[in-house]
C-alpha cells in the first residue's frame, strides 16, 4: 500500500501543472542495501522506495518534492518502518549551476525529526557535482549532516558516481563513503550498484552494498538534487555493536 501511494503521488505530478509551470523531471527508485563484514550481532537489511519530481516556473526557478519509504528488517520478524517528505526551492542562475534550500521530515516508527539545509550543484562537461549542509533537529537535540557527491557520464549507458558524507550529533560522529555505477538500460530505466563504508563511531563500522532500479520521467529524466534525509544517508543497519 505504501509503495502504491508513493508511486501514485509522484505520477500525479507528471502532467503539466499549468501554463506557468512545467514538469522538469522526476524519478521513482526501488532499492536494497545491507551491511557486510560488520561489527554487529545482527544486521538489518534496508528495502526502500524513493521518488522525486521537479516543477519549473520559468528558466530560473523550480520546486522539487521528495517522498521516501524504507523498511529495516532482519527477515525474522524484527522491522523498523520509516518515511520521509521534503521540499526543495531551487534557483538556476545559469544552465550549469543550481542553488537550493530545502526542508523536510523523517518519521521512524512514529517518531518525527525535522531538518533543513542548503545545497549547490554544478556541471562541467560530463561531470556533475553537489555539496550540501543539513541541520537535523529533534526537540532540544541538534545534529549536522553534510557532504559532497559527484557523477561522471562515460557514455549513453554508463555513469560513475561517488559520495562522502558526515553526520554528527551529541557524542556520536559518523562517516560514510561510497562508489558506484549506473547502467542506463533505456531512456526510462537505470540499474545501479554501490559499494561503500559506514563508520558509526562507538557503534562500530562496516562495508555495505546496495542495488537498485530507477525509473525516470520528464524532459530532464530526473530531478536536480539528491534526497537529503537521514534515510538516504543510512544503508542497511547493524543492531548492537559486538
Amino acid at each position: 500500500m505504501k509503495v502504491s501511494l508513493i508511486a501514485a503521488a509522484l505520477l500525479a505530478l507528471a502532467p503539466t501543472v499549468s501554463n506557468a509551470a512545467d514538469l522538469k523531471g522526476g524519478s521513482i527508485e526501488l532499492g536494497y542495501s545491507d551491511l557486510v563484514n560488520n561489527d554487529f550481532y545482527f544486521a538489518l537489511g534496508k528495502r526502500s522506495i524513493t521518488g522525486s519530481a521537479e516543477v519549473g516556473f520559468g528558466p530560473a526557478f523550480s520546486v522539487q518534492g521528495d517522498l521516501a519509504y524504507a523498511n529495516f528488517g532482519n527477515g525474522a520478524g524484527f522491522d523498523i518502518d520509516s518515511n520521509n517528505v521534503a521540499l526543495h526551492t531551487i534557483y538556476h542562475p545559469n544552465e550549469a549551476t543550481a542553488l537550493g534550500v530545502f526542508f523536510g521530515r523523517d518519521t521512524i516508527n512514529g517518531e518525527g525529526t525535522n531538518y533543513h539545509g542548503v545545497e549547490v550543484g554544478h556541471s562541467i562537461g560530463a561531470f556533475w557535482g553537489e555539496a550540501y549542509f543539513t541541520r537535523v533537529k529533534e526537540l532540544s537535540t541538534k545534529g549536522d549532516l553534510y557532504g559532497v557527491s559527484g557523477r561522471y557520464t562515460l557514455n549513453d549507458h554508463i555513469e560513475f558516481k561517488a559520495d562522502l558524507a558526515n553526520f554528527n550529533v551529541s557524542f556520536l560522529n559518523t562517516n560514510r563513503a561510497s562508489f558506484g555505477m549506473d547502467y542506463r538500460v533505456n531512456d526510462a530505466l537505470t540499474l545501479n550498484g554501490t559499494v561503500g563504508h559506514l563508520d558509526m563511531g562507538y557503534g562500530g563500522s562496516s562495508d555495505f552494498i546496495s542495488i537498485g532500479a530507477k525509473f525516470t520521467f520528464g524532459p530532464n529524466k530526473g530531478a536536480t538534487f539528491q534526497q537529503r534525509d537521514l534515510l538516504h544517508y543510512l544503508p542497511g543497519q547493524g543492531g548492537f555493536a559486538a
